[in-house]
């Protein structure tokens, strides 16, 4: 994680928090964890209940999530509420990205409102909430070029699925999934090919081809391509909590 200092601000859709108002963060954001989905039933005549929280999808479901922002300006008094117009007019209410810039590889998605005013003799302070998507995702799709200027080389992962070749005879690819599950993308330069996927077998057309059937988890997820020579991109969009 970055260092944190007050210049450090937030990107709402295509507004900065410091370049395009002149806020800084009293503090560090703050960033509430999605509330899982849990189900669980009572089981007359037994001790404990029964937990149902995966049995659906195999997977953990979550709600929304919440972030706050408090922002403070040290402008003339004058031109407090001229900028807190300008960021109500900007965002509020709007659903948008939202990018902290201390989490650069990544962006949240949700509702944003603006929802205090407060000054004193020497600053005014703005509060902004947002209720977004429980999953962050990242910057980049798999098959985008990468921005080196936000990758973290202590914690990122490379996924080079931008152009992968194939042999008729076979090539396997391990593709590294995210905490969110996800159908990928697989865009086919020639037909005839094939991928299989677990224990099933999909045709692939030339061009963009989404089978649900796969669906990547977190780890690595191997995909095994034949029955043509071409090149494959496998493209989706990673999503961590």
């Amino acid at each position: 994680m970055g260092t944190w200092n007050v210049h450090n601000g937030v990107t709402f859709g295509n507004f900065h928090s410091w370049e395009d108002w002149g806020l800084y963060l009293k503090s560090r954001p703050s960033v509430a964890p999605p509330v899982p989905k849990t189900a669980f039933d009572d089981l007359i005549g037994a001790d404990g209940s029964l937990d149902l929280t995966e049995a659906l999808t195999g997977d953990v479901k979550y709600g929304p999530r919440d972030l706050h922002f408090e922002f403070t300006t040290i402008d003339a008094r004058e031109g407090w509420f001229n900028t807190f117009s300008a960021v109500l007019n900007a965002i509020h209410g709007r659903r948008l990205r939202i990018v902290i810039d201390e989490d650069p590889e990544y962006y949240y998605e949700g509702r944003v409102t603006v929802n205090e005013f407060q000054s004193n003799k020497y600053t005014g302070t703005i509060v902004v909430d947002a209720v977004c998507d429980p999953y962050k995702y990242a910057i980049t799709n798999t098959a985008d070029d990468w921005l080196w200027d936000p990758f973290n080389f202590e914690t990122g992962i490379i996924r080079p699925y931008a152009s992968i070749d194939v042999l008729a005879a076979g090539t396997s690819v391990n593709v590294v999934g995210s905490r969110k599950k996800s159908v990928p993308t697989i865009k086919c330069s020639v037909p005839g090919m094939y991928v299989t996927f677990g224990s099933n077998t999909y045709e692939l057309a030339e061009g963009n081809n989404k089978i649900y059937g796969i669906q990547l988890g977190e780890g690595v997820n191997v995909l095994n391509f034949y029955g043509a020579d071409g090149n494959v991109e496998i493209n989706y969009r990673p999503a961590s909590l």
